[in-house]
């Protein structure tokens, strides 16, 4: 019988089953069988500044169209970034290029993830591999950080907005070129989301160091499928769960900010619905028999982690941007009539 059904295919199955079943339908609405499972997701690698992808324990090298060659640059949408730096661990010497999982991981900087296969340290902060230094290159000698840095960023090829969603992970060598990018962006109000990103390889480093430039602006068809792929369920795990930014974290560029000396608890929006967070209201004013105090400043808004589609405020213009980024910036502003 198990193979009469293994050669039935699932539409004359469905017409097979008993009409009698009664609360067994209400399973059909259940997500029993896929709750709390992750789907796999394609991984953009930059082994030996080569772009390659790796996916079900397969490595395909990108190549030019055409060609025998391996391509130097690739094109692709930025749909969104982990807004905290995840952090990545491995005891023992790491061999490039490997798709073995690490020893400890974080995905908010914070504390390491729940799945993470022999966590060092209840927290990041503290933890011994986290400290300057705890990382020497046998070959040139250079300090370190054992457990490296990086931001987890989901990527669409320029060429094709339907296929999965695909995780780069920015290094650190990669962060600061990354950052004024993003300032360069947010200085002409325009949405990392909006445009086609060229990513290619410092040719002066000795290392992996990725370098951002502005292809052109989407299409409106485009926009409307990178607005859906926002709401993809595959996001999440691809930015390893976009987390609240937390008081004490890493900021864009990677920096721990000071504590605030006055902090109102405030709880973030969920990361997917884009809010932003209420501001606090200011205090009552006192009773007129009471004497006049002191003025007091309003606390400052609290800070949404989601950057919505539509470009949140300004940044400061960087005094040294990344090559390209200017040139490549005036030609979409012509191109967006902006």
């Amino acid at each position: 019988m198990s193979s009469q059904y293994a050669l039935t295919s699932l539409a004359n199955l469905a017409g097979m089953l008993p009409a009698n079943l009664g609360d067994l339908d209400g399973l059909l609405q259940a997500d029993d069988l896929t709750a709390g499972a992750r789907t796999g997701f394609p991984v953009i690698s930059l082994k030996g500044s080569k772009w390659r992808v790796v996916e079900g324990g397969e490595t395909t090298p990108i190549m030019i169209p055409g060609t025998t060659d391996m391509a130097p640059s690739i094109q692709a949408v930025i749909v969104k970034a982990n807004p905290q730096i995840s952090k990545i661990y491995y005891i023992g010497q790491y061999v490039e290029g490997s798709d073995n999982p690490p020893d400890c991981y974080s995905s908010d900087g914070v504390r390491p993830a729940t799945d993470a296969a022999n966590p060092q340290n209840a927290t990041c902060q503290g933890c011994p591999h986290n400290e300057w230094g705890s990382k020497v290159n046998q070959t040139s000698g250079a300090k370190g950080k054992a457990c490296a840095d990086a931001r987890r960023v989901a990527i669409l090829p320029a060429d094709d907005l339907s296929s999965p969603l695909m995780l780069l992970r920015v290094p650190a060598a990669s962060l600061a070129t990354l950052a004024d990018y993003g300032r360069m962006l947010g200085k002409v109000r325009i949405p990392y989301a909006a445009v086609v990103t060229r990513l290619s390889f410092d040719p002066d480093a000795s290392y992996p160091r990725i370098m951002w430039n502005v292809q052109r602006p989407l299409t409106a068809e485009e926009l409307d499928i990178v607005r859906e792929r926002l709401n993809d369920p595959a996001l999440e795990d691809v930015l390893g769960g976009v987390l609240p930014v937390l008081e004490g974290t890493p900021d864009a560029d990677g920096v721990v900010p000071a504590p605030a000396a006055q902090t109102v608890a405030q709880t973030a929006a969920p990361a997917r619905r884009g809010r932003t967070a209420r501001t606090p209201q200011a205090p009552a004013p006192a009773a007129e028999q009471a004497p006049a105090p002191a003025p007091v400043a309003a606390p400052a808004p609290v800070a949404s982690n989601v950057v919505p589609l539509a470009t949140a405020a300004a940044a400061p213009v960087p005094s040294n941007p990344a090559p390209g980024v200017v040139d490549s910036l005036e030609a979409a502003l012509g191109a967006l009539n902006l």
